[in-house]
């Protein structure tokens, strides 16, 4: 009967004698490369995760950035927003002001138009009564004789 705790063999036939004499053991070398293969593995997973970590650090500051530039942005819009709303204040106060110059140009063309026609029919009376006097004055006397 094996005692696996005390001094007696292993199941596997090998006692511990070998283990403490100093002896080494060319089975176990896998044991040894497994080590050296499981270290090496961790270094390239500390690795991996340096860089993971060093590509979160730089995403985090692009994500930053551009946080900061879309909030500029933002305000940059909300001041074009304000300017626009003030500008189409401005152009619908001047549209008024023009609908109001246009209705006073358009009685000014009217009083102009009305003007010119009352000047057109005082010089047609003028011209008719001169025509007249002529007439009386000059052509009915030779008529008559």
């Amino acid at each position: 009967m094996s005692n696996f705790g005390g001094f007696g063999d292993s199941p596997n036939g090998r006692g511990r004698k070998p283990l403490f004499s100093g002896d080494r053991d060319y089975e176990n070398d896998d044991i040894e490369s497994l080590g050296v293969d499981q270290r090496t593995r961790l270094l390239a997973g500390n690795e991996r995760l340096n860089d993971h970590t060093d590509r979160l650090t730089r995403i985090n500051k692009i994500g930053a950035e551009t946080e900061e530039i879309g909030v500029e942005i933002t305000n940059a819009l909300a001041r074009d927003t304000e300017i626009l709303i003030s500008n189409r204040e401005k152009v619908r106060a001047i549209d008024s002001k023009m609908d109001d110059s246009k209705r006073v140009l358009w009685g000014i063309w009217k009083g102009n138009i009305t003007t010119k026609l009352l000047l057109i029919l005082m010089i047609l009376v003028m011209i008719i009564g001169i025509c007249l006097v002529v007439f009386v004055k000059w052509i009915r006397p030779i008529i008559k004789k």
